[in-house]
């Protein structure tokens, strides 16, 4: 029995390994129609929008009459886009150097709920500021010339405006 149970233990323990070396992705986990949604790679290159796609560092999502959602792996954040929305993943945590997970919108609406595991750090850019969140659920809308809302609905954010470097901290 003994045997049995350490044979078992050598072969589940490659899996547990490589389950935690993956490289993290952001996920296309949900969209309410295929054809208001649009994804575009990094160089430009447009894609069918598909149920659990994963999205690089340079890909854009881009919605117009269907709302989308993303799921960070491995931290399992949940980012949800608004119609007529346009968001970009800059860069992922720990994939390629990264110090963080950026984003930009640059339009529309978001709500996230971002992890609280202490290690990841977020950061969503729109052309005239930059929230930084930590393990928070915060909603953002950012219309160019028009509006910059954040709404901060539990954790803790901080806003700065890239004009003249003020930053505020929310609680």
């Amino acid at each position: 029995m003994r045997k049995l149970l350490a044979l078992g233990l050598l072969l589940t323990i490659p899996f547990i390994l490589f389950a935690q070396d993956t490289e993290p992705v952001a996920v296309l986990e949900y969209f309410d129609n295929p054809d208001g949604v649009f994804v575009y790679s990094a160089d430009g290159e447009e894609f069918f929008p598909e149920y659990g796609m994963e999205l690089m560092p340079g890909d854009k999502i881009k919605t117009t009459i269907s709302s989308a959602e993303l799921r960070l792996d491995p931290n399992k954040s949940l980012i949800k886009l608004a119609t007529n929305t346009e968001f970009v993943v800059d860069t992922l945590q720990n994939r390629g150097g990264a110090e963080a997970n950026t984003f930009s919108l640059v339009s529309g609406k978001v709500r996230a709920v971002f992890s609280k595991d202490g290690a990841s750090q977020y950061q969503v850019g729109m052309q005239s500021a930059v929230m930084g969140v930590r393990g928070t659920k915060v909603g953002v809308e950012y219309i160019p010339g028009k509006v910059s809302n954040l709404l901060l609905q539990s954790g803790a954010a901080s806003l700065t405006n890239l004009l003249t470097g003020v930053t505020l901290d929310l609680e």
